[in-house]
């Protein structure tokens, strides 16, 4: 964004607060002295509510392009907010495993220490050592409520809790309280009659081309048995029959219960529904529907992703099991927003960013025709004030970015060097 159009607020706002005698630099708590400025709402339900054009006594495109700005704003900074507390704390938690400090300023700052700290922990590895790593990729879905919630609180001629969303190009799926007919992403493995795809495990006593766990020759195993293994197998299948257990989707040949997630057609109403394609919301304000295009992508729901990481031959057995441990417990969330939310995380900062600079335009617009009398002057000081959310979504965008940056770059630093 240009920065010149930023430091027009400032500008603007004293120019408009001079004749009421506003200090400038204490705006912020003045403004809600001023006689005949509105307060500016907080909370995404109290802006939604908020009569934007009443209040300030301007247009109502203008208010709703200010309002729809507003909404997008709040939902973008709350997200990326979450999204940065998960991924720091995902990279601290390696970095502090594998001896590198578990206190960073951001997760930038942690993600770089993990990603060294592998590196650095495979070099201690020996160059006999070989690392075999296994990724149960993630599937996000976006979310058909929150495209309905966001329709009802954004546009005033849509009624919540009567949004009709549609999902097209793709197929819906969420939980299933009655029997499911398509496919079953388990969250746990179990039987499969159909095929599976993913993870299935096979009771065994003897030879495992997989990954055994229990015994191998008498001794723990959780990995690649070369002798005669004891317990379960575990092989990665695709759209392939398993006698055992199905750790994945499979693909059901009639309609069964499914104590994961059902995708496809649920004889009750799915709860938490979601969308594999595009969510179609029904007619809205444009700025509501970018808005709302954002929101069912930011609150995209995924399955867990799942990292097997096995390595043999290593010199440092301890270094070895560290590496092994900390990856498979923190980078599944890593690899959620690498993988399964970069192109929509991405996509809905684009949409956020295009809806923030509308509101910021048609607000700076509106405030600065706001001249006359006293009471008109202090309303578009007030204006200006309530649009500094905005600002400071433009910065957790750029955050979010960096948050999916550091995620794909940790990301590889754990498939360098793999089979």
């Amino acid at each position: 964004m240009n920065r010149r159009h930023w430091l027009s607020l400032p500008l603007l706002v004293c120019g408009l607060a001079a004749p009421v005698m506003i200090n400038c630099g204490a705006l912020g708590g003045m403004l809600g002295d001023v006689t005949g400025a509105p307060k500016c709402p907080e909370g995404l339900d109290n802006i939604a509510s908020f009569d934007w054009a009443a209040q300030f006594k301007i247009d109502a495109e203008a208010a709703g392009k200010i309002k729809g700005g507003l909404l997008a704003a709040g939902e973008l900074k709350t997200f990326a907010d979450d999204i940065e507390k998960d991924v720091k704390a995902a990279c601290a938690g390696i970095a502090g495993d594998l001896g590198a400090g578990a206190e960073f300023a951001s997760a930038e700052d942690a993600c770089k220490a993990a990603a060294k700290a592998i590196a650095d922990t495979k070099g201690k590895l020996g160059a006999k050592a070989t690392i075999a790593v296994n990724f149960k990729m993630p599937e996000c879905h976006a979310s058909i409520k929150a495209m309905a919630d966001c329709g009802g609180r954004c546009d005033a001629s849509v009624k919540p809790g009567e949004v009709q969303v549609k999902c097209e190009g793709g197929e819906v799926s969420g939980k299933c309280g009655g029997e499911c007919k398509g496919s079953c992403n388990a969250d746990v493995a179990a039987a499969c009659d159909g095929t599976c795809s993913g993870s299935c495990e096979v009771d065994i006593k003897g030879k495992c081309a997989g990954t055994c766990q229990g015994k191998c020759d008498g001794k723990d195993s959780s990995g690649a048995c070369k002798g005669k293994c004891e317990g379960t197998c575990g092989a990665q299948v695709d759209k392939a029959q398993c006698k055992g257990k199905c750790g994945g989707k499979c693909d059901m040949k009639g309609s069964a219960k499914c104590e994961g997630t059902c995708s496809g057609a649920c004889t009750v109403a799915f709860e938490a529904p979601r969308c594999s394609g595009k969510v179609t919301p029904p007619e809205m304000k444009a700025e509501c529907k970018a808005s709302c295009d954002a929101s069912a992508e930011l609150h995209a729901e995924c399955t867990d992703p799942k990292v097997t990481y096995h390595i043999i031959g290593a010199t440092d057995t301890e270094a070895a099991k560290k590496l092994q441990a900390t990856i498979e417990k923190h980078i599944p969330v890593i690899v959620k927003l690498a993988v399964g939310l970069k192109d929509r995380v991405l996509g809905a900062v684009k949409n956020v960013k295009a809806v923030i600079e509308g509101g910021i335009t048609a607000g700076e617009s509106v405030a600065g025709q706001l001249g006359g009398d006293m009471q008109a002057k202090a309303r578009g000081v007030a204006l200006v004030a309530c649009l500094t959310p905005l600002k400071g979504a433009i910065d957790a965008a750029a955050k979010l970015e960096v948050s999916v940056n550091v995620s794909v770059q940790v990301q590889g630093s754990v498939s360098a060097g793999t089979q």
